[in-house]
């Protein structure tokens, strides 16, 4: 057994002031790529669909995604 659990939640990324966070629901398959992607604004859910996961198991995760404000 692996004593951690690699990959089923992506490490968190540094947020600069003044960002904010968008929480996107997203399902990836056996090779890792996103195939769903849903929650959050036309923004975060294009930069979702980018992410990519430890291929060997399909699955769904919770990411956080970083939006700056203008």
């Amino acid at each position: 057994e692996n004593a951690t659990a690699a990959g089923s939640t992506p490490a968190p990324e540094t947020v600069k002031p003044g960002a904010k966070r968008v929480v996107v629901t997203v399902t990836y398959d056996e090779s890792g790529r996103v195939t769903q992607a849903s929650g959050g604004d036309a923004n975060a859910l294009r930069i979702a669909r980018q992410k990519r996961f430890p291929p060997g198991k399909a699955g769904s995760a919770t990411v956080s995604i970083p939006l700056n404000q203008e």
